[in-house]
Order: C-alpha cells, then structure tokens, then sequence
C-alpha cells in the first residue's frame, strides 16, 4: 500500500530530528576534543617554561614578567603569593585606579629584583629536547 503525502513528510521529518541529534553529539565530542588538545598544548607550554627556569635558561624575574599580567584571579596569584588586585577585593572598591595600579607595578619590580639577586651568575648548559622529553615523559 503506498504511503500518504503525510505519512512520507513525517517520516522525512523523523529521519531529520535523527540526523540533527546526532550531529550535535558529534559536534559536541569534537569540541571535548578540540578542548582536550588545547589543555595539553597549554601544559605542555607550562612544562617548558617550568624547565627552563629550572634549567636557568630563563631567570624567575622573565617568568614573572611573562605571566604576571595575564593572573587576574585571587585563585591563580595565590599560586604565586601574590597579592590580590584591589579592584577585586569587596572591601576596598573605592581603591583601584592609579593608586592601586602603582602598587601593582612596585610589588612586581620587588618581586623581580628580588628573583634576579637569586640567580646564579653562570649560565648553565642548555637542556636537550630528550632531557626534556625524559623529565615530562613526553
């Protein structure tokens, strides 16, 4: 028996809704991913930085140029023992501004200093790609 002119557009329909649903499953499995890959290139990052401070390569002042700016966080400076920008504390909001930005900018030159007058003075060999790939297990 041959199917209704109604019965062909439902059943289109359905196969329609199917198909929508599992494209966003697959469109939401490459975004896990695509998020998965981008966590790793970060850590990755991280972990080189890390080894060239540690190697002496970079100096802790280069490292706290370098990141500083980019920690916004009260969670992420704690890593660091920094101090908490004023702008995002409750209880000082009438605070931030010129004041508070030349704070910022003093703590950070104190931390530097402080960091390059700990470095030692000769430069250490450079540190191969296989030692890195051995220390990360890469």
């Amino acid at each position: 028996m041959r199917q209704t002119v109604e019965q062909r557009l439902k059943k289109l329909y359905d196969q329609r809704a199917a198909l929508e649903t599992q494209i966003k499953k697959i469109e939401a499995e490459k975004a896990q991913e695509l998020r998965k890959r981008q966590e790793q290139r970060e850590r990755l990052v991280g972990k080189v930085i890390y080894a060239l401070v540690k190697s002496g390569e970079w100096s802790e002042a280069q490292l706290l140029e370098l990141v500083e700016p980019h920690l916004k966080r009260a969670s992420e400076r704690a890593l660091f023992d920094w101090p908490v920008e004023r702008n995002e504390t409750a209880g000082d909001k009438g605070q931030s501004g010129a004041g508070a930005a030349s704070k910022k900018k003093k703590t950070v030159q104190k931390s530097i200093s402080s960091a390059q007058s700990k470095q030692p003075k000769t430069k250490p060999a450079p540190v191969s790609q296989s030692e890195l790939e051995d220390e990360f297990n890469l």
